[in-house]
């Protein structure tokens, strides 16, 4: 059996000034870093054998830092895992959503927009979502997978492999700074 874990990536310049990175390409901040050598204590028992990671830098930083600690792994930069593009709102402070946004989905923690000019619909990031979880699942090599990705996608890859909708996932918990979701198992 194969388990498949989803983390975001760690905090960077971006989430810790509250603005809407989309496709910024910010380091991680200190903070950012101390969270991903957290996850990859945690991950360590995991027996991860690949890690699919997001072409941001701040993915790719957070991948590495993981990989640096549980063992020189094949890392993928899988273009699919970019982060949701936030359109006009890339670079806006969060307060600012209800400005450019429009029709919301509040939940506990986040307020999404699911639309904005320019910005790309849930439902295309939810495609690219579907082919990454076909592709995981195709690949024949032994061992578990790490995605290190994004909230808004790591939520639509939620709702590909659990079969739910949009709008199921995004009421669901939003995932933290490295934190660790077991996303499925095959």
């Amino acid at each position: 059996m194969k388990t498949v874990y989803l983390t975001r990536h760690g905090q960077d310049y971006d989430n810790a000034r509250h603005i809407l990175n989309g496709h910024r390409n910010y380091p991680l901040t200190e903070l950012g870093k101390k969270q991903a050598r957290q996850a990859a204590k945690k991950l360590r028992r995991k027996k991860i054998s690949l890690i699919y990671c997001s072409p941001l830098r701040r993915c790719r930083q957070t991948a590495s830092i993981i990989n640096e600690a549980i063992g020189d792994i094949p890392i993928i930069i899988e273009p699919q895992l970019i982060e949701r593009d936030f359109g006009t709102l890339t670079g806006c402070h969060v307060d600012d959503i209800v400005l450019h946004g429009k029709k919301f989905l509040h939940t506990k923690k986040i307020k999404y927009f699911m639309s904005a000019p320019s910005a790309e619909p849930f439902g295309k990031v939810l495609q690219r979502a579907r082919r990454v979880i076909k592709k995981i699942r195709s690949d024949r090599r032994n061992g578990n997978v790490l995605i290190v990705t994004h909230n808004d996608v790591g939520k639509m890859l939620e709702a590909a492999a659990k079969k739910i909708t949009i709008t199921q996932s995004l009421s669901g918990k939003s995932i933290s700074n490295c934190e660790i979701v077991k996303l499925l198992s095959y």
